[in-house]
């Protein structure tokens, strides 16, 4: 029998187990996976771990693209305080948020692995920085410095670094200045029709583009930068105190399935 922290897996080797992997996938599927993506047959690991169990350990320790340093960042950062609500992969104009977090204050995280190029990252900083009170980026210590020439000095740094055990210990290089700037206009079109309507006092408002111009007349930009937050934050906060409150159950590979489907950890895993 064998134990996982004796499998020695590629980092080639792991990319394909992971595209091959999916949450609902079938416990025969998942063991056909790991036996064809990794040659590696079920039956000889020690009947402790799940198949779910082994995917995650082998995912999250040899294949760190940006699903793990998510939820490893959650783990260590955003599950910290009680009161935030946090959200996966927000769109942004024509980009996508990888991780916001928003209470009294609005803040984005991106995320750029070792497996990422940086070619997109200034557009999506900018993008970003049009709309949230605090921006971050987050990557590996060995980049940091080459991050810097993509992004603008207001921008924050969360480096990470992975341990030969295959955990993630994280350190903020520098903060975010506050953001005091924002496109009042950008803000409301990340909300959806509903959400604005329930800003104005008529719902006679045939079109969104109708909505956002009688919001943008009737409120001040500090205004429309407090009902976008209060927006969000009531959008996805079942969906956060879900995840918040199954922590314990969901494997770090599935946090951002749970976090959309919102469906009991025991129905998938049974």
């Amino acid at each position: 029998m064998t134990d996982l922290n004796e499998l020695i897996v590629t980092i080639d080797d792991a990319k394909k187990l992971h595209s091959h992997y999916a949450t609902i996938e079938s416990k025969k599927e998942l063991i056909s996976n790991l036996s064809l993506s990794l040659n590696i047959d079920y039956v000889n690991i020690k009947s402790k771990y799940t198949i779910h169990e082994v995917y995650n350990y082998i995912l999250t320790k040899y294949y760190p693209n940006e699903t793990a340093i998510k939820s490893s960042f959650i783990n260590k950062v955003l599950m910290k305080g009680k009161t935030h609500v946090s959200i996966f992969e927000l769109p942004i104009s024509n980009s996508r948020a990888d991780l916001c977090k928003i209470n009294g204050e609005s803040i984005v995280y991106e995320i750029k692995t070792e497996l990422d190029n940086y070619s997109r990252l200034s557009k999506q900083i900018n993008d970003y920085m049009r709309i949230f009170d605090k921006c971050f980026v987050i990557c590996p210590k060995n980049k940091v410095k080459s991050i810097k020439k993509y992004i603008p000095i207001e921008t924050g740094i969360y480096s990470y670094k992975i341990t030969k055990t295959g955990k993630y210990i994280y350190h903020q290089e520098q903060d975010s200045a506050v953001n005091t700037q924002f496109n009042s206009c950008e803000q409301l079109r990340v909300l959806r029709k509903s959400e604005l309507e329930q800003l104005v006092s008529s719902s006679s408002y045939s079109s969104k583009k109708e909505l956002l111009q009688s919001i943008l007349n009737s409120y001040s930009p500090f205004e429309i930068n407090t009902l976008f937050k209060e927006s969000l934050k009531k959008r996805y906060q079942s969906q956060w105190d879900f995840l918040r409150s199954n922590h314990d159950d969901i494997l770090e590979i599935d946090y951002q399935w749970f976090f959309k489907n919102t469906i009991k950890p025991e129905i998938i895993y049974s």
